[in-house]
């Protein structure tokens, strides 16, 4: 009879042995698992996608006439269609000011000049105009991550009748023949997006790894004390059924066969001992782990969040709608946008290059100092005598005082 569930324990703690190598292997494989989702050459990198290409008219500043055919979804739809047809026969290269353009006007470009900077790998259209998706080569990444953030893009096409070059018939009405990278572009800077190696992009893809790993490892948590706990239900059920197979031996067995059954009983109970000890500091070392990625994930958020707040104020400052002075009470603004967002607001819809200080903008007629700090005041004060929180007493006062209001933000 002791035999029997001596066998019966070993198969028990077999599979629960296999379960938790399998749930760890699970857990390894959400870690390690990775999808580019686009087909990259090689020796190229992948960088942060942007709009190329906005919806209107454009014009000349010099003369004010326009250039070229207005820009619509049909255009982008035929740009769009044609690249993917033709990306192996005619691929969309990225280089630096037109220089290997065959239409650029004055003598052929020198070689360093002309050099590529990598190629596009897709095309996306979107409701407000053109997106690519860039690869860079080495050169490419050193001329976008020199040049800091002040970088759009020009895209060079034909908009007509397009043939194919191998055999000369019609592929279409419109063809992306090229894009060059310029701090000087054809449209307007705020209708394009800037060129940058996807910093901000890159940290938020890492953060949703991280999360995803934490997810991964609370689930093996959970099901590890499960197991542990059914370990030790188990573990009691099993000296109860001993206890009472002990009370129903024959009380005539040899002192030797009682003797070697005892020692049989205590190698299986230190045996459990032994895995249950080793489960619980297993238990311990993936709660060390969890900790860490919830830590890990904390600090790419913070460092996420300063980099989209300066960023966000460098806009600012490059637009002329703050001045130096102003920068930090910016980031502030920018910081606690979700909770106030109208104070982030208010530097948005400035008009660029007015730079308004934040210092005084006037006076009561009383004489009393109309600014931003007063107004500040004036609201926690209203908050506290009305008990209602800052941002209710703030619409509050705007209604009530309207001017006061006004003048505080230099209105």
């Amino acid at each position: 009879m002791v035999k029997r569930i001596k066998i019966k324990t070993k198969k028990r703690k077999k599979k629960e042995s296999l379960k938790l190598s399998k749930l760890r292997a699970y857990g390894e494989a959400i870690q390690l698992s990775e999808s580019t989702g686009y087909d990259v050459p090689e020796g190229l990198t992948v960088g942060k996608p942007f709009k190329t290409l906005s919806l209107g008219q454009v014009s000349s500043r010099m003369s004010g006439d326009t250039i070229g055919k207005e820009i619509n979804q049909d255009l982008i739809t035929e740009l769009v269609r044609v690249f993917k047809e033709r990306r192996e026969h005619d691929p969309v290269i990225i280089d630096w000011q037109h220089a290997t353009s065959p239409f650029q006007s004055g003598s052929p470009a020198p070689p360093d000049s002309g050099s590529a900077l990598g190629m596009i790998i897709d095309l996306e259209m979107k409701d407000d105009g053109l997106y690519a998706i860039p690869a860079y080569n080495e050169r490419g990444l050193e001329v976008v991550k020199n040049a800091g953030g002040v970088l759009w893009s020009s895209p060079e096409y034909i908009h007509g009748e397009i043939f194919s070059r191998d055999e000369g018939q019609k592929v279409g009405d419109a063809q992306l023949l090229a894009i060059t990278l310029t701090p000087r572009p054809a449209q307007s800077h705020n209708k394009i997006d800037r060129i940058t190696l996807s910093e901000e992009s890159m940290m938020d893809d890492q953060i949703n790894e991280l999360k995803a790993a934490l997810e991964a490892k609370d689930a093996m948590v959970q099901e590890l004390e499960a197991k542990i706990k059914e370990m030790m239900e188990d573990k009691d059920s099993s000296l109860n059924e001993d206890q009472q197979m002990a009370e129903q031996d024959d009380e005539e067995k040899l002192a030797e066969e009682e003797d070697a059954e005892a020692e049989t009983e205590d190698e299986e109970e230190e045996d459990k001992k032994q895995k249950l000890s080793e489960t619980f500091s297993q238990d311990v070392s993936l709660l060390n782990e969890v900790v860490a990625l919830r830590e890990s994930v904390k600090k790419l958020e913070a460092e996420n969040n300063k980099i989209k707040c300066d960023d966000a104020v460098t806009s600012l400052l490059r637009e002329g709608k703050i001045s130096p002075a102003e920068k930090d009470v910016a980031s502030k603004a920018w910081n606690i946008k979700d909770l106030q967002p109208e104070f982030w607001q208010m530097f948005n819809e400035r008009q660029s290059n007015s730079s308004v200080p934040l210092g005084e903008v006037g006076h009561g007629a009383s004489g009393q100092e109309i600014s931003k700090k007063t107004l500040d005041q004036k609201v926690r004060a209203l908050a506290e005598d009305k008990s209602i929180n800052y941002s209710d007493a703030l619409s509050l006062f705007r209604e009530q005082q309207p001017d006061f209001y006004r003048q505080a933000f230099g209105g």
